[in-house]
């Protein structure tokens, strides 16, 4: 295990992001939380993936596609910041991908919705016929995305994204290396 890559991603929101940690074959944790607990948590990943394997956060990128921006697009924006200076400060390797990648990534198409995304992610991980439609299952018998919540299908779409694209060996990506 210890060859094994880990991909910490969080879709920032501004109150809370949704989270998830990959390894490639299993989530070891996804989450929705504030600010003070997703810190608490990147330091606990720095600390222990390095143990197992290679360690990369991914965030996802605000990205402009020509209309006017509010209150939560900005302070989601100042989030973000606040993530990247922590991450530097943990010298955790981190990258931003924007939701455009995640997209065509997972769907093949910029036309996706959340809806189709989440459908894609379903039909590559879970077992439908065992645990239903969504793949949660129930508490006795969880499936792969039990308890999966909203903002946790993004972080785990973007975790997919950067384990199968690993845009740090690609040295002339345009993605921010940050």
């Amino acid at each position: 295990m210890a060859d094994s890559l880990h991909v910490f991603a969080i879709d920032p929101g501004p109150r809370k992001s949704g989270v998830v940690w990959w390894d490639g074959s299993g989530i070891r944790e996804h989450a929705t939380l504030s600010l003070p607990g997703l810190r608490e948590r990147l330091e606990f990943f720095a600390y222990e993936a390095p143990l197992h394997g290679a360690a990369y956060v991914v965030i996802e990128r605000i990205a402009c596609y020509g209309m006017a921006v509010g209150e939560d697009v900005l302070e989601t924006c100042v989030i973000t910041g606040h993530l990247l200076e922590h991450c530097m400060a943990l010298e955790i390797p981190t990258w931003r991908i924007p939701r455009r990648d995640v997209k065509m990534h997972v769907c093949g198409t910029m036309r996706a919705k959340d809806s189709n995304i989440m459908q894609a992610l379903v039909d590559r991980f879970a077992d439908t016929e065992q645990h239903g439609r969504l793949g949660k299952g129930t508490k006795k018998n969880p499936g792969f995305f039990f308890g999966f919540k909203s903002d946790e299908w993004a972080a785990f779409a973007l975790a997919v994204t950067a384990y199968d694209l690993k845009p740090w060996h690609d040295k002339t990506n345009n993605k921010e290396n940050t």
